[in-house]
């Protein structure tokens, strides 16, 4: 098994995920892209994800490599708290949680923000 030292964590959903607030969401002319991005038939896919999370979430206990979790402001699936709790298991004294304003569950995988925050990290 390979050991990790650094690891970075995307709007991590371990135990709070919102559903509801994806569908609501999802209509809006401002998040018209969602519907390119996961369409409604691939729900199961995120049904699937949340099983395999709840099944971590058995075994799962603290986090021990350096670690940097990012949360955007306008992630309305994924809910803030779910992030600060593995900000909390995270044994190492090197960690950070940033909140970014105007970032959601989609765009912060594409953000240039967010790419320099990962590549100071990783290369610090």
């Amino acid at each position: 098994m390979r050991k990790i030292h650094r690891l970075v964590l995307l709007a991590p959903a371990y135990r709070y995920m919102n559903l509801k607030n994806y569908h609501r969401h999802e209509t809006t002319e401002k998040q018209f892209r969602l519907k390119q991005i996961m369409p409604k038939k691939n729900y199961f896919h995120v049904f699937r994800f949340v099983g395999i999370v709840s099944n971590l979430n058995q075994e799962f206990h603290s986090i021990e490599p350096e670690t940097m979790i990012l949360w955007g402001k306008d992630d309305y699936l994924v809910k803030e708290k779910s992030g600060y709790l593995l900000f909390q298991m995270t044994k190492n004294n090197v960690k950070s949680y940033i909140k970014l304003d105007h970032h959601n569950h989609f765009n912060i995988v594409h953000s240039k923000v967010v790419s320099s925050l990962i590549k100071d990290f990783l290369i610090a």
